[in-house]
């Protein structure tokens, strides 16, 4: 009875966030659509007894196997859980008081948002394949909804469509690899796959196809080129609340289960899959930020930038180092962080009900709204990956990884991807401040929304975060550090 307890308190998050998910559920279909409210306050009370959770019962080992293996509880686990949990958390209180707006005000929204965040969990958590596979189709099917829940817009629904099609031919694509791997090795635990494979020191050509076919799968995931091309679409067609989610969180859970896939369960064959992933860094990096120089639309250019970001994670990745899982932490959560004070920003814009779609809307910004102007204009910085901001450090930590393991082709292609980057986010700010105000007057487009206290935190939290980032980087890397060790400790 004590060890069930000991293994219960380690799903702690899981158990809060499923419980309430199906308690909210119940008292939604009974209320309607007037319990948003209450559902809305229940879903932020779960998020924050599930982030506080985690810290209920620290693992005292490195690693912890519950469940019959099905489980994996290790600093790697907390660490990416805590980070999941607190971006999914700041999400929903930024984008509480937009509930009611574009067809949003359902009390189904905050549900499918907790059911989301409950298969992230279990994602990066799982130690088996199907734990796994349960896990991705329980976000991604919550993600499928959320995106289509504005369907009134045909432009919504082809997105929608086109993002599930897309979304069952990567999940096919993985499930396919774990049959693979099943067929080769006789079982679905991590750990007894890679000790099956540990007899080899070439990867057996089933093996070989199995990794491409998952890394592949969960390169849609992460909107990695040649697997990008639902993500504008999304982006442009979704709501701001769901791509705000979307380009946040789901994006750590599914880059940080690719690295445990790569470094834990095939490991010993970093030479085998190393070139696929620099390839697909090269390419994601070229056509992220090429495609971005030529949008107009604010929602694309953000989607393709997440696409070029996603490729410098990728570099790190490709460094096959300790210092390079530590650097894809670093990188994820600051992007995470970025992107969240950028959307927020949009959510506040407001225009007669109407938030800008594209870049050409915000003329005239820096007269009209000064203090979202500013904030804007250091996000647009950080995201081009200025010194001393907290992008530019992001990069500098992937770089110096790469070059420590003599990737220098990589890093040269980051570096040239870097500077043309600039070039459009340098656009949005000039626009803001320089560019000639658009119709009739002084100014371009007066946004009347008034800030509300929650995004003034936001914002403001997100932008002190990154101005003063440099300073105090230590408690970050620490905890990204002791993670990315548990991925090369044996035990």
């Amino acid at each position: 009875m004590i060890n069930v307890l000991n293994s219960l308190l380690l799903v702690l998050p899981e158990l809060i966030l499923g419980i309430f998910a199906l308690g909210l559920l119940f008292f939604g279909v009974f209320q309607g659509d007037k319990s948003l409210r209450i559902v809305s306050y229940g879903t932020i009370i779960a998020l924050v007894l599930a982030t506080l959770s985690i810290f209920v019962e620290s693992s005292t080992q490195t690693i912890a196997f519950r469940f019959e293996t099905l489980i994996l509880n290790d600093y790697y686990t907390e660490l990416v859980q805590f980070l999941i949990l607190f971006v999914a958390l700041t999400v929903f209180w930024a984008s509480f008081s937009h509930l009611s707006q574009n067809n949003l005000g359902r009390f189904e929204y905050p549900i499918l948002f907790l059911l989301a965040t409950l298969g992230m969990l279990l994602m990066v958590s799982a130690n088996d394949c199907l734990l796994f596979f349960g896990g991705l189709e329980l976000q991604s099917l919550s993600i499928y909804v959320m995106v289509a829940l504005e369907r009134e817009r045909a432009f919504v629904s082809e997105a929608a469509i086109k993002y599930f099609i897309l979304g069952t031919l990567s999940t096919i694509l993985i499930l396919y690899g774990f049959c693979f791997v099943y067929g080769y090795t006789g079982t679905t635990d991590f750990n007894g796959i890679e000790v099956a494979l540990s007899a080899y020191k070439i990867a057996p050509l089933p093996i070989i196809l199995a990794m491409v076919l998952i890394v592949s799968g969960l390169a849609f995931k992460v909107s990695a080129a040649p697997f990008h091309m639902w993500t504008p679409d999304v982006y442009e067609g979704s709501p701001t609340c769901v791509v705000l989610f979307l380009s946040s969180a789901p994006k750590i859970a599914s880059m940080t289960f690719l690295v445990r896939l790569l470094f834990g369960v095939f490991g010993q064959f970093m030479e085998t899959w190393q070139p696929l992933i620099m390839a697909l860094a090269v390419i994601t990096m070229i056509l992220g930020v090429l495609a971005a120089v030529f949008q107009n639309n604010i929602k694309r250019l953000l989607a393709y930038s997440t696409i070029s970001h996603v490729g410098f994670m990728l570099v790190g990745i490709a460094a096959t180092s300790i210092g390079g899982v530590q650097s894809v932490i670093v990188y994820l959560t600051l992007y995470a962080v970025m992107v969240i004070g950028t959307f927020t920003c949009l959510l506040n814009l407001r225009h007669h009900g109407q938030m800008p779609e594209t870049i050409d809307d915000l003329r005239g910004l820096s007269k009209t709204n000064k203090p979202l102007a500013l904030a804007l204009a250091i996000l647009m910085f950080s995201l081009a990956g200025i010194p001393p901001l907290a992008g530019f450090f992001a990069k500098f930590l992937v770089f110096i990884a790469a070059i420590n393991t003599g990737q220098y082709a990589l890093v040269i292609v980051g570096i040239l991807c870097s500077l043309i980057a600039a070039s459009y986010y340098l656009r949005v700010i000039k626009v803001m401040y320089f560019e000639a105000p658009s119709g009739n007057g002084n100014v371009g487009i007066i946004y009347d929304r008034p800030l509300s206290q929650i995004a003034i935190w936001v914002i403001g939290s997100v932008v002190v975060i990154n101005l003063l980032f440099f300073t105090v980087p230590e408690p970050l890397m620490w905890y990204a550090n002791r993670a990315a060790v548990t991925l090369f400790t044996t035990e």
